[in-house]
């Protein structure tokens, strides 16, 4: 698909990058089918447990070579003939009420969503609070983070311990529980940023923190989508809506594309970092923040990963 979607770019080629897009779903197909059976060599057999998570994520990421040259198919398309292929954004129909009703776990899933990004939201604004030296604002904003932080924990309790074990669920238990638990690290790591931030106050370079805000800014946009990808895939699993389960597919390669920026734009950082830094402790201090920071990123990254997995045909 790879060599075909480049081929077609090159030559501009609209009938060959149609052709590409047509094999996305027939990978989808492989990859639920080779996951599926990985799943039952696991069980099996409990000593290939740890062997069956690399392969499961190795088919998750040749799949995602596979949605990569999908996005190259459709932009030649779009080039060359102004059309966008995939479909455009549109609501789902039915009203919430209506998709959740079968499998209130991804409601659950859905507030707890919406609470993390509550967390992340208030981070811009504890960096700021650090960067002037605002410490009675910045503790101020810790407390409301730590409190709506416990909120989300404490659903993440309730959604592991009071799922009933006769109940029939659209996806495997140990998938949802993996989602949950990625999605769920996306607000441990705004506790980890504001601990950082407790530990010691460093005078940031003024360049520094703006990337830094900006930094963190592109990644709290990658987790903003999460509430509809929730949405959208159980519209999916519960009727087999075909375009909610495209929409989620959008989303998730949004997601992937803001991790990619966020890496680069983190990568940009250090090196300016590096290249102006001289004392050890402001090095190190300003390094691990950044790390800090794609981390928002890169378990927003896994969370998407995870569910395009669940709504695998």
């Amino acid at each position: 698909m790879l060599r075909s979607a480049i081929n077609a770019f090159v030559t501009e080629d609209t009938r060959l990058a149609r052709s590409v897009i047509g094999y996305d779903d027939v990978v989808d197909k492989y990859q639920k089918d080779n996951i599926k059976k990985i799943k039952e060599c696991m069980k099996q057999n409990p000593e290939l447990v740890d062997t069956g998570i690399d392969y499961v994520i190795i088919v998750q990421n040749l799949e995602r070579v596979a949605d990569l040259a999908t996005n190259i198919a459709e932009g030649v398309i779009f080039t060359i003939e102004g059309k966008i292929v995939k479909l455009e954004s549109k609501k789902v129909e039915k009203t919430r009420e209506e998709i959740f009703k079968d499998i209130p776990v991804f409601e659950l899933l859905k507030k707890h969503a919406h609470l993390v990004l509550e967390c992340m939201e208030r981070i811009p604004l504890s960096l700021e609070a650090y960067y002037k030296g605002d410490f009675t604002r910045l503790e101020e904003i810790c407390k409301d983070i730590i409190e709506i932080e416990r909120e989300a924990d404490k659903l993440k309790r309730n959604i592991r311990g009071h799922l009933p074990k006769g109940i029939i669920l659209p996806v495997e238990r140990f998938e949802l529980f993996l989602y949950l638990k990625e999605q769920d690290a996306i607000a441990d790591v705004a506790e980890e940023i504001l601990n950082w931030l407790s530990f010691k106050h460093i005078p940031l370079p003024e360049s520094i923190y703006k990337k830094s805000e900006n930094l963190l800014t592109q990644s709290i946009e990658a987790i903003k989508h999460l509430e509809d990808m929730i949405l959208y895939s159980a519209d999916f699993l519960t009727y087999r809506n075909e375009e909610s389960r495209n929409r989620v597919k959008e989303i998730v390669r949004n997601i992937r594309y803001a991790q990619y920026l966020a890496e680069a734009k983190g990568n940009e950082i250090k090196k300016e970092i590096f290249a102006n830094t001289n004392e050890p402790i402001l090095l190190f201090y300003m390094l691990k923040l950044i790390d800090l920071i794609l981390g928002i990123s890169h378990h927003a990254e896994n969370t998407a990963d995870l569910m395009r997995a669940m709504i695998a045909k």
